[in-house]
């Protein structure tokens, strides 16, 4: 039996995996649960010490069958490959650079948590955990909310509103998910995603969960009914959008900083763009360092520095800024047109990834549709607590049994 479908196949296999291999395992799933739930000290232990025994276990040869089965992971451990070398020209040396690269060290980890989810068992019992994780978080929001416990110094969540909108839209997903594939249950798992809806628009808002609740949605109805189901979620956009504006205050929802500059003015320019919202300013300045530096890049860590100059250059109306609350953005002007092409074919090869079977496909595009959404609008890499979540989601979307067992032949035994 390869090694790829000993751990794939079934969780009813003749495993001989070690003991350190299944203790890092086990205990991923406490990291995993922890994520939405408690502070970076907690799941940087618990995810990091499993990684350290991954690295002593045999199973670490399984690292060069991922890569080659999995592009998206091979382009995912090239873009960190890709930022170590930007080291080298980058300005503002070497202690800023590897200060910077260690909060990129998800996209190496993503291949080697994936091992983990070879073993088919703790796979599952992640998906349970995270889902169930996500689930008290949901809770704990409404207590924090309603002042019914003091869990937390935010007001409305345990993690702050960008966190809170990426990860409550994933599980508005899979809420959804369930409740389509487990009819019996339907009913309460519609409940859940209905709840986290009123909870992103109403208890928690923010730009990003606004758009990732609404995309997803959006998506699973595209997925099950096709453009017939297309259709019904245009009219139920715009029933929605009707139904708000009449019945609901919307004057707490979030959209953008200072809208009414650009409503007002007669021609639109580059400084009133830059003063309607924050990130129209980060975005330009930016933009203007890339096309500057557009095939290194600056090199890692650089960024600060030269945001600052590229502001000293002209009127600005927000604060300097370290980060462009963009990933792409962020990447390109760290590592040029290189490190931005390398992580746009992690991320396409990801979306285009299929299975055997339609619930395989279906999660892996909502995953990285997800991440899409989130790096058009916050460094979300860069961010620890948001790379973090992606890089959970990203292995057990790539490591199904629908996508593994597609490629026996290329498996190599341990």
């Amino acid at each position: 039996m390869t090694a790829l479908s000993r751990y794939s196949l079934s969780a009813n296999s003749d495993l001989t995996s070690s003991k350190t291999y299944l203790l890092g395992g086990y205990m991923l799933l406490l990291g995993i649960f922890s994520v939405p739930l408690f502070g970076n000290a907690a799941h940087n232990i618990l995810l990091g010490l499993p990684i350290l025994l991954l690295l002593i276990s045999r199973e670490i040869r399984q690292l060069p069958t991922i890569l080659k089965i999995t592009p998206s992971m091979l382009f995912s451990a090239l873009i960190f490959l890709w930022l170590c070398i930007s080291i080298s020209w980058s300005e503002s040396g070497s202690a800023e650079g590897l200060a910077s690269l260690k909060k990129y060290r998800e996209f190496l980890f993503i291949p080697l948590m994936a091992i983990f989810f070879l073993h088919e068992r703790i796979r599952q019992y992640a998906i349970i955990a995270l889902y169930s994780s996500l689930l008290l978080a949901l809770i704990a929001s409404y207590l924090i909310h309603y002042n019914l416990a003091d869990l937390t110094e935010n007001t409305h969540s345990l993690k702050n509103r960008i966190f809170h909108g990426i990860s409550m839209s994933l599980f508005a997903y899979m809420s959804l998910s369930l409740s389509y594939r487990h009819t019996k249950y339907k009913i309460p798992f519609l409940i859940l995603f209905l709840i986290t809806l009123h909870n992103l628009f109403f208890i928690e808002n923010g730009r990003t969960g606004y758009l990732s609740i609404l995309a997803l949605s959006g998506l699973f109805i595209l997925q099950h009914w096709k453009w017939k189901g297309a259709i019904i979620s245009v009219a139920i956009v715009i029933l929605s959008a009707v139904a708000i504006f009449f019945f609901v205050d919307i004057s707490s929802l979030r959209i953008a900083g200072n809208i009414n500059i650009l409503l007002n003015s007669d021609k639109i320019t580059q400084t009133v763009l830059q003063q309607t919202d924050i990130r129209f300013e980060y975005y330009i300045l930016s933009m203007k360092i890339f096309f500057e530096n557009w095939f290194f890049g600056v090199g890692i860590g650089s960024y600060p520095a030269a945001y600052e100059y590229q502001a000293s250059l002209q009127p600005i109306f927000w604060p300097i800024t370290t980060n462009v609350h963009n990933e792409f953005l962020m990447i390109a002007c760290s590592s040029g047109i290189v490190g931005l092409i390398l992580f746009c074919s992690f991320l396409v090869t990801g979306a285009l990834q299929k299975g055997n079977k339609p619930e395989d496909t279906y999660f892996t595009q909502a995953v990285f549709s997800l991440i899409i959404i989130s790096c058009l609008f916050n460094s979300s890499f860069l961010d620890h607590g948001d790379g973090t979540f992606f890089m959970i989601i990203v292995a057990l979307a790539l490591t199904s049994k629908g996508f593994l067992n597609k490629h026996p032949e290329q498996a190599t035994g341990l």
